[in-house]
């Protein structure tokens, strides 16, 4: 396919489809109402790449100006996919090719890497919005987080409290430095 881009058929540890569904983005954008069509075919047409295996000519991949390096982390695989169907590439699924994604194996478990994790989802959420012209509701994701912190503290599941409390803190506007000593803190330097 010489003006398009794929993923493999993503399978999880236990050999279980782990593919990525259709972006909630991608979806409204003006390249059109694509949606996953799975068939009996070996290769179909989806409206968003995984970035745990996503594979393109080098020549199309800079054409478009590759990952963007402001999206640190989450949000980067919707960015290029809108970018390369902007550019009229094709985005695929070859079910033919096969490979194993640990999705959230790369870090340990920890109250600190999970606040971490989640102020770069809502910080890249952001980003995205305002590079692609998507509404972002800045006073419903503030209030969502701490309402959705304010409960899980109550029902003590922590691991969820430091979900919301981290996206709380990209809404509230934490930099980079805050994250930096408390990871160095935590771990030294062994991440």
């Amino acid at each position: 396919e010489p003006n398009g881009a794929f993923n493999p058929e993503l399978l999880d540890k236990d050999g279980y489809p782990a593919n990525r569904g259709p972006s909630r983005f991608l979806e409204r954008s003006d390249v059109g109402q694509l949606t996953e069509t799975a068939s009996s075919f070996d290769t179909y047409e989806v409206n968003v790449l995984s970035g745990a295996a996503l594979l393109c000519r080098s020549d199309v991949f800079h054409a478009v100006g590759g990952f963007d390096p402001n999206l640190f982390l989450y949000f980067e695989d919707d960015d290029l996919s809108l970018r390369l169907m902007k550019h009229g590439c094709k985005l695929l699924r070859c079910r033919q090719s096969v490979v194993r994604h640990d999705g959230g194996a790369s870090t340990p478990d920890s109250s600190v890497l999970e606040q971490f994790k989640n102020y770069h989802w809502e910080r890249s959420y952001r980003l995205f919005c305002d590079k692609h012209g998507f509404r972002y509701p800045y006073l419903k994701r503030l209030l969502m987080n701490a309402v959705h912190g304010i409960g899980n503290a109550c029902r003590r599941k922590k691991k969820k409290v430091d979900k919301h409390l981290g996206r709380l803190l990209a809404l509230i506007g934490r930099d980079q430095k805050h994250w930096a000593g408390r990871l160095q803190q935590q771990y030294g330097g062994q991440l």
